[in-house]
């Protein structure tokens, strides 16, 4: 019959334990003392501790831990069901259970434990050491996975030395290491609290063996320390100088890092050297990587601030530059004016139409220069409206036919008609467009032609194009596919990758002769990522090429989603929070009560008064969904909105043959970090308006 002591000071836990292990011989003591003296006076199989309300935990659980695992007793902790952190007791024992304890996990946890104990006894009849280096080699596995997983040296240090304490239990330990000539710093890890004159002893001790083993001269002051204590009741003094001590070399790529010291009351025998050294020399790949992600974010940091900079410099020189040429350009468009028409000569409106050209011109550059600083940064403000096309070509062509009859290049638009209205930023597919338009013009020869179209494909249509934007984005159901076609030089195939990176243009002679920044088919590529759209090129050099973009044909959840997204990530960018609101109704009738109260709000300027709000209208086969959100819209606001629901739903009686309508809010950053669970969160939250 298998053994078990239990510890407790509850004489009715004792009781029901006893109960409940009928099985087994169990023996219950309540005093401290007396439990130890009998684990190692007397044979057990398992200890069972109750470490409810237990004073000075740790220290006896250590201290049984110690005793247990030389005799090869499995330990089970009963803790808690409060505890703040129950795999700390792990360190010191094989299971535990948290009360109120449950008979079959009880059972099942005591038929583990020792079952445990049973296949540690037998490894132990044939090498009475080797539950001891499994046990470690656990340890080490442990220690060096959770190494792996730390990116900060101070943590790091936390994580080997905690290893080290669990493979050979130790009484103090210090860590000396050499971040930096500025940071020097002493870690003291100790069970009990340390005198002053011990801590003193121990820097300057950690000192000599540094300078000792690294040939460094070190003054006390340069020493930062930070103690780690576990229990303050007890207080070590000179005495633990006294302790058998291992002193080890902490080297990365054979350069210096620092020194680690153990003490321990019981005298360390060549394993457990072996076992120190390991832990260390194992530790040294890890600490390494973490040297090196802090290098690498000490870089991070200064390529923003550069960048930030960098910002800053071309938003103030296209400010500067922008005054002067706002000026020039409404000087130039006075002399060019009527009033002038008759006074100037034919050579002087030559010369100032030349001024006018070269000032757009700049004006061009300007603006490419600050839209790509703000793409890249994610400072570009969007505005997403229902649109069409059609007309937004049509302008582009408009603007740029002057500047292709100057080449005699025939510039045409041949759209579809009745294309699905799109959900976009009029201003910046205007921008794609006219950068592809543009484009065409500035490469195509003199007496050219340039063809531009609009078309409806479909997903299937789209597969295997060779897309330069969102390669990874889930193709949609429709796209409109506007086509810039030219019958230029071309583009080499090796050269069609460069296109659309920034600053890049190839047929280096024609670029020189013809201009430009590089940067119009970059800025191209950002705004088509924005729309969820494409963006690709086919070209035959000689024959010349098609520039396409395609926009996806989104439905009203895909606008909603798209929205959200992007207003998350200008809430997120200036550390905003938000309130989503939904309201929903059970379809009864084809007549949504939604869109009435909605219009309610709006024909009383309530939302007005209140947020500047992002409505969206969906609906399933069984529900009609009504959200809306802003940046500015609070928890009282929504509050308010609710009471008006309840007020409007019950003076309009709609709450009547099984109609139900139910409300949620939920909460960005607090509820959702991304526009999907948001959404998705918005709907497991609905809950009745009465």
């Amino acid at each position: 019959m298998s053994k078990i002591l239990l510890f407790t000071k509850n004489k009715n836990r004792a009781t029901l334990i006893g109960e409940n292990l009928k099985n087994f011989d169990v023996t219950s003591i309540e005093d401290e003392n007396d439990f130890l003296n009998f684990i190692e006076n007397n044979s057990t199989d398992l200890v069972i501790i109750d470490t409810v309300n237990l004073k000075d935990c740790v220290n006896f659980c250590r201290a049984v831990k110690f005793s247990a695992q030389n005799e090869n007793i499995s330990i089970i902790f009963i803790v808690d069901k409060d505890v703040e952190n129950k795999n700390l007791f792990l360190k010191y024992a094989h299971f535990f259970v948290t009360e109120p304890v449950n008979k079959e996990i009880l059972f099942a946890t005591v038929n583990s434990a020792l079952n445990l104990k049973k296949s540690l006894g037998d490894l132990a009849e044939s090498n009475a050491d080797l539950s001891i280096n499994l046990y470690r080699l656990n340890v080490l596995n442990q220690t060096v996975t959770e190494l792996s997983g730390a990116l900060n040296k101070t943590d790091f240090i936390s994580i080997m030395t905690d290893g080290i304490d669990k493979s050979l239990s130790y009484n103090l330990c210090y860590s000396l290491t050499f971040n930096s000539p500025e940071d020097i710093t002493l870690v003291i890890n100790s069970i009990h609290a340390i005198s002053s004159r011990l801590e003193e002893a121990i820097k300057i001790q950690a000192i000599l063996n540094y300078q000792k083993a690294f040939k460094i001269e070190l003054s006390s002051d340069d020493v930062k320390v930070i103690k780690n204590i576990k229990h303050k009741a007890i207080e070590y003094d000179l005495n633990v100088l006294n302790f058998d001590t291992s002193l080890q070399e902490i080297n990365i790529n054979n350069k210096f890092f620092g020194i680690i010291n153990v003490f321990r009351e019981k005298d360390f025998n060549n394993d457990d050297i072996i076992c120190l050294q390991t832990l260390v020399q194992q530790a040294t790949f890890p600490l390494q990587n973490a040297i090196l992600y802090e290098e690498l974010m000490e870089q991070n940091k200064k390529l923003e601030e550069t960048e930030k900079k960098k910002s800053e410099f071309f938003s103030i020189v296209s400010h500067e530059l922008r005054t002067p040429l706002t000026s020039i350009q409404n000087a130039v468009k006075i002399l060019l004016s009527d009033a002038f028409a008759a006074v100037l000569p034919e050579k002087a409106k030559y010369f100032i139409k030349m001024v006018e050209r070269n000032c757009i011109r700049v004006m061009s550059i300007v603006q490419d220069w600050l839209d790509s600083v703000k793409a890249e940064s994610g400072r570009l403000d969007y505005k997403f409206e229902i649109e069409k096309i059609n007309p937004i070509v049509d302008g582009v062509i408009q603007t740029l036919t002057n500047l292709a009859d100057e080449k005699q290049i025939q510039l045409s638009f041949n759209p579809t008609e009745n294309l699905p209205s799109l959900y976009i930023d009029r201003k910046r597919v205007e921008q794609v467009v006219t950068n592809l338009v543009a484009n065409a013009v500035k490469y195509t020869p003199n007496n050219g032609k340039i063809v531009v179209s609009s078309n409806l494909i479909d997903s299937v249509s789209m597969k295997g194009m060779n897309f330069t934007t969102n390669k990874d984005v889930l193709l949609s159901e429709e796209y409109v596919l506007v086509t810039v076609a030219d019958n230029g030089p071309g583009i080499a195939e090796e050269d069609i990758p460069k296109v659309f990176e920034k600053f890049e243009q190839v047929n280096g002679t024609l670029s020189r002769s013809v201009g430009g920044t590089g940067l119009g088919l970059f800025i191209a590529k950002k705004f088509a990522e924005v729309h969820n759209g494409f963006l690709w090129l086919e070209s035959v050099v000689g024959k010349g090429s098609n520039f396409y973009f395609a926009i996806p044909v989104l439905a009203e959840d895909e606008r909603y989603e798209m929205q959200l997204k992007h207003d998350i990530s200008d809430a997120n960018k200036d550390k905003k929070t938000f309130s989503l609101l939904t309201f929903c109704e059970n379809k009864i009738s084809e007549e949504p009560y939604l869109i009435e109260f909605i219009k309610k709000l709006e024909s009383e300027n309530i939302l007005k008064k209140t947020i500047e709000s992002r409505c969206f209208y969906t609906e399933t086969k069984e529900r009609f969904y009504y959200s809306f959100y802003d940046v500015n819209m609070n928890k009282q606001v929504v509050h308010f909105i609710v009471q008006r629901m309840m007020e409007y739903a019950q003076k309009d009686n709609v709450l009547q043959g099984g109609k139900k309508i139910y409300w949620s809010q939920a909460n960005y950053p607090e509820d959702a970090g991304d526009s999907e669970e948001l959404i998705k969160k918005s709907k497991k939250l609905l809950k009745e308006v009465l």
